[in-house]
């Protein structure tokens, strides 16, 4: 024969045999495993016995079975199989020789005794401290909960049904805390959590109302985020559905509290929020993770004195420290989701180093600037105009995308500063915000990988033809505009100089300045232009176009 044993509900620690033949579980008096659980059918399922092995039916039309965390319509059921009903979890359990049967068969002898159970190596789970009788001589125990590791495994003792009926309160609880792991602790949906800590919670005390509530870091006071009454009926979260005065106690001591009759407790007598209430039992502890109090777990009952016992905050401990665990793991991918997605806003309009000082150094974006010597690119498309005439405009508007597309990623490459997209030119800058060595030689390199990439590439070769100049110098860099809108850019003679070699370019050529070449000429093969005057500059320049990189300018690494 075998038996079905009741591990999470209101109907926990019951058990039932379940005979060859049909049974029926559900809510109906009538039925053979009768149920209290409001959220199970009338009739929810039937178990029957044919061929050699027992199959479990679903009944209900509306809340379903199943079995082992899967919904079924018909399956065989094998030995310690988990059978959920609405909120009630059932273990369905093969008789073996340690279980003795219920009714021996008649003209047989008694079955022998059962062996003593396997030793088992049993710690408490909880320490308590600071109890004591109060005044009116109820009890109200402060209990630091200190979770222990324990050689117990819930699954045997729940297959045991002869261990005393003190292991098999340890096994229900375990079973009830091993749910929680499963359900909880790895689940990243706050609102999710929240309400699933009060279902578990629901599953093994008689509470009337249960709250979950955090707390506000800014401030420190509570707010609440889930709200359950026995009818399952879930409230407002704008109610504050628990005593303030254990609130506070639970947030201060950072202990659980436990009083079977707050009414009548000296501890909390006058105080209007429990008499408003009219609480009796009642039962919270804190949710902590490494020191820190996230929140509070709440339970109490109006109706019933002692309704909660010191296994039950023991419990109830329990489920609140891995509930710290996953509102932690919950707030902490959050946070990296927030992290990610404003580095990635941050990136679309400033240059990586800029983003990872903002994102994980903290930088603060303001106004302002300071000095700093640079090498400035500008890349401008020739004869625009006439490319875009008798086109329609999202394909102008694509080339565009296309063009500016290639170039960032070449200064991306190059480790260069997107600076600004004017119309058809482009401007980067090298040296800025991060510093580095020999940021001409960078700017150069990029500004050859710019002309390689326009000429192979399938579109742009054949419509594009870009000036590029670069000039060395001091800037002003840093951030310009309004509190409401700032840009990341740098300003000065040397960004106009730039700008100006650029216009002077033709389609396909790059030309570099005096500072350029100088810094860099052993690694530029070039040619000299002479003397250029260029509009907007008071002096002549003698310039020189970039036509390749010399061997050196190939190997050199500026990072050795």
């Amino acid at each position: 024969m075998a038996q079905l044993f009741c591990i999470a509900g209101d109907d926990v620690g019951r058990r039932w045999n379940v005979p060859e033949g049909e049974v029926l579980v559900g809510r109906d008096p009538a039925c053979d495993v009768v149920l209290t659980d409001g959220r199970v059918s009338r009739r929810h399922c039937r178990i029957s016995f044919a061929a050699g092995y027992y199959v479990i039916a679903n009944l209900s039309q509306t809340n379903g079975t199943q079995v082992n965390k899967t919904q079924i319509t018909e399956q065989k059921l094998e030995d310690r199989d988990e059978i959920e009903l609405g909120n009630t979890a059932l273990r369905f359990l093969l008789q073996d020789a340690s279980i003795p049967a219920a009714h021996p068969a008649p003209g047989t002898a008694p079955a022998a005794p059962p062996s003593p159970p396997r030793p088992l190596d049993i710690e408490k789970s909880v320490v308590f401290y600071g109890a004591e009788e109060n005044a009116a001589g109820t009890s109200h125990d402060l209990i630091r909960a200190a979770v222990s590791q324990t050689a117990l495994d819930p699954s045997d003792i729940s297959r045991d049904l002869s261990l005393p009926d003190q292991l098999q309160s340890y096994a229900r609880r375990f079973e009830i805390v091993r749910s929680v792991v499963d359900s909880i602790v790895t689940e990243l949906d706050l609102e999710r959590i929240f309400s699933g800590i009060l279902d578990h919670v629901f599953n093994f005390v008689a509470a009337e109302r249960g709250c979950v509530m955090t707390v506000n870091p800014a401030n420190g006071e509570c707010v609440v985020q889930a709200v359950l009454d026995r009818s399952g009926q879930r409230r407002l979260k704008s109610e504050f559905p628990m005593s303030r005065t254990i609130c506070e106690q639970v947030l201060r001591d950072k202990v659980a509290v436990l009083s079977t009759n707050a009414m009548a407790d000296a501890r909390f007598s006058g105080h209007e929020s429990i008499v408003l209430r009219g609480i009796r039992s009642v039962m919270s502890a804190p949710m902590v993770f490494h020191d820190e109090t996230l929140g509070i777990i709440s339970v109490d009952n109006s109706g019933l004195a002692n309704a909660f016992s010191k296994k039950d905050l023991e419990t109830l401990s329990t489920i609140a420290s891995l509930g710290a665990t996953a509102i932690h793991n919950a707030n902490m991918v959050k946070q990296h989701v927030r992290m990610e997605m404003t580095r990635e806003s941050f990136a679309r309009f400033l240059p990586p180093a800029l983003v990872r000082q903002v994102t994980e150094e903290g930088r603060e974006l303001r106004l302002g600037g300071e000095q700093a010597d640079v090498t400035v690119l500008f890349a401008d498309i020739r004869s625009f105009t006439p490319i875009c005439a008798n086109r329609p405009p999202q394909e102008v508007v694509h080339l565009l995308n296309t063009f500016f597309h290639e170039l960032t990623e070449v200064i991306f490459r190059h480790r260069g500063t997107l600076d600004k997209y004017i119309g058809d030119c482009i401007m980067a800058i090298f040296g800025c915000p991060e510093p580095y060595p020999h940021h001409s030689l960078r700017a150069a390199r990029a500004a050859l990988d710019m002309r390689r990439v326009l000429t192979t590439h399938p579109l742009l070769s054949k419509e594009i033809r870009v000036g590029i100049g670069l000039h060395r110098g001091l800037v002003i860099h840093g951030f310009v505009g309004s509190k409401q809108r700032m840009q990341y850019t740098a300003v000065g003679d040397t960004v106009n100089i730039a700008a100006r070699l650029c216009d002077a370019a033709e389609g396909g050529q790059i030309i570099i300045s005096p500072s350029v070449h100088y810094f860099e000429r052993d690694y530029l093969a070039t040619k000299s232009l002479g003397p250029l005057d260029l509009q907007g500059v008071k002096e002549r320049l003698v310039c020189h176009e970039l036509l390749d990189l010399t061997e050196s300018g190939r190997t050199y690494n500026p990072w050795d």
